[in-house]
């Protein structure tokens, strides 16, 4: 293998999508010594050169992770004819900020927190409470088969704060931001 220049580690180490944290203790040296080589404010030996770029090759070999085993099993949601009651009550039980609306096996929409907020100080709670969800539903979130690389699913949670994950036409669970901590 061909020793990297100093100057390419830091790109190549970016798009490995690789902290300056994991590939600096995986290697044994501190990230902050890792920041100064890449700065070119440090002048490290050949051997810990090759070290880094060992560490770098086996990350680019490696199979990529899939959503497969990051997401949660399972999918809560309401249909656009039930009140909002209904899904305030299941996100407070539940402990969610959001929810799919789901009719017939499709998913047509979504209904957040925000959206119930807004929704209550608009009307007043007792009148917003008895509304359907397709009174304030949004767009549906955003979908991917659970064998598709777990960098498209965090590419799609730039934008969306929920993925429903499929497993052919049947939704298996949700992954969401924090689980790609």
């Amino acid at each position: 293998m061909q020793v990297p220049r100093l100057n390419e580690l830091k790109g190549w180490r970016e798009r490995l999508g690789i902290t300056q944290m994991k590939a600096a203790t995986s290697i044994g040296i501190t990230q902050s010594y890792l920041a100064r080589i890449e700065s070119g404010s440090a002048n490290p030996g050949y051997k810990l050169i090759l070290k880094l770029s060992d560490y770098y090759a086996q990350i680019e070999g490696m199979p990529e992770d899939t959503v497969e085993n990051k997401f949660h099993k399972g999918v809560d949601s309401v249909e656009p004819h039930e009140t909002l009651e209904r899904a305030a009550s299941l996100m407070k039980w539940k402990g969610y900020s959001q929810l799919p609306v789901i009719k017939g096996g499709q998913n047509t929409g979504s209904v957040t927190e925000a959206m119930l907020s807004a929704k209550i100080h608009g009307v007043g709670r007792d009148i917003a409470m008895k509304m359907a969800v397709s009174d304030v539903m949004g767009t549906p979130f955003a979908e991917v088969d659970e064998r598709s690389p777990l960098s498209l699913a965090a590419a799609m949670l730039k934008h969306t704060s929920l993925v429903l994950v499929k497993k052919g036409h049947r939704y298996e669970g949700v992954l969401t931001r924090s689980d790609l901590l």
